[in-house]
């Protein structure tokens, strides 16, 4: 038998606005300025511009000296600090999903044009953070390889989790690919099952409503930017979850135009047998072709990005029984119920390439014809029939 998906998926296709963009995600930047004294800095000057799209942000410090920009989604920033009298710092900050990422800041009392660079690197522990998190980025979705192109299964290698990730529901053709929804993903943390665990995509909940703990969506790899598998301290937005969260951050456009292109092919000469399955394995096909696109319509304002996951894939059936309504069963329903909605159905969708290879035994074959067999009195109870016992050469009715 051979299917076909859909003909693509758009897994993420969005004009953004800098004002939209910057309430979809949960990720923030936040410090302290202070002088060479160690004294706080009220009403310094604090510019956070995104580096793929220059898009800035203003703000300033408080009386504490603190400032800090909300809603930020995974990405590359760069911090510019000004203050009367003092040099200015720059400081990259090189983002995550959901991290509150720390830029502090000690101003030299210098000429107003004189620039300082940060170049350290960001500390081992992370103070502003108590989050208990695996970040996979970019270059490493790129890298590990995925069955069937689904990237959820990385849910189950983060730190404080349980399970084998992906299950293939019993099926000889590998983990389910991204055109399956509600997939099954047997991962769990804190002493909870996989019921408790919740999904986002770009910061909305893509959870189902009808099977808890199961995503909705799968967004194909291309379009990913950074998959986050968190266990603990989540955010308040996200209080219905209780087991692991899973973070699913897209890319984005940018200034620059930009795109990927993948082929995936698998059967089932390329899986390998183990001591559970060491026969040979039932036949299918699956060829998967990803590209991704995206660039500016208005540079430093107006973005676009898509993606495009087109599904072809082959399976056998050969060893395998279906069951269809015989040509028989449908001139009866037309006879006898024409006017239904099944009917209807069964007339105008009958089976393609189904054909008869042979019957099994009938009813008169296993219960006779005769006094006591099919057909008679004694096989229709509220006509003065009864129900016979059965004995162990005989069958009953």
């Amino acid at each position: 038998m051979k299917s076909c998906s859909l003909p693509a998926t758009l897994v993420s296709l969005a004009i953004l606005l800098p004002a939209v963009a910057l309430a979809q995600f949960g990720s923030s930047i936040q410090g302290t300025i202070v002088d060479q004294s160690g004294a706080v800095i009220p009403g310094a000057g604090v510019t956070l511009t995104d580096i793929s799209t220059g898009i800035e942000r203003m703000g300033e410090t408080n009386v504490s000296g603190v400032y800090r920009f909300p809603s930020l989604g995974a990405g590359e920033y760069e911090v510019r600090v000004e203050a009367d009298g003092f040099a200015v710092m720059l400081i990259p900050v090189d983002l995550l999903t959901n991290q509150i990422g720390e830029a502090n800041a000690q101003l030299d009392v210098q000429a107003a044009a004189e620039r300082v660079v940060v170049t350290a690197e960001a500390p081992v522990l992370d103070t502003a953070d108590s989050r208990l998190q695996s970040t996979v980025e970019e270059e490493l979705l790129d890298d590990l390889p995925f069955g069937s192109r689904n990237m959820l299964g990385l849910a189950a290698v983060a730190p404080g989790i349980t399970g084998y990730g992906l299950l293939a529901g019993g099926t000889a053709t590998g983990p389910p690919d991204n055109f399956n929804t509600e997939v099954a993903i047997e991962a769990s943390g804190n002493g909870r099952n996989s019921s408790g665990n919740l999904y986002t995509l770009d910061g909305l909940n893509m959870t189902s409503n009808i099977i808890q703990g199961r995503p909705n969506v799968t967004p194909n790899v291309e379009s990913v930017e950074e998959v986050a598998i968190q266990t603990n301290t989540f955010s308040v937005e996200q209080t219905n979850a209780s087991s692991v969260q899973v973070a699913i951050t897209t890319k984005s456009g940018s200034n620059e135009l930009h795109g990927t292109a993948s082929y995936f092919f698998t059967n089932q000469g390329l899986t390998a047998r183990t001591v559970f399955s060491p026969g040979q394995k039932q036949k299918f096909k699956k060829n998967i072709l990803n590209g991704t696109i995206g660039g500016p319509i208005v540079k430093n304002s107006t973005f676009f990005f898509g993606s495009y996951e087109g599904l072809r894939s082959e399976l056998s059936l050969a060893d395998s029984v279906r069951t269809f309504e015989s040509r028989e069963f449908v001139d009866w329903a037309q006879e006898n119920f024409p006017g239904t909605l099944g009917t209807q159905f069964l007339a105008e969708r009958p089976p393609v390439d189904a054909f008869t290879t042979g019957n099994t035994r009938s009813a008169a074959d296993v219960f006779g014809t005769g006094a006591s067999g099919c057909g008679t009195a004694a096989t229709q109870p509220g006509r003065g029939g009864r129900y016979r016992a059965s004995s162990p050469t005989e069958p009953s009715v």
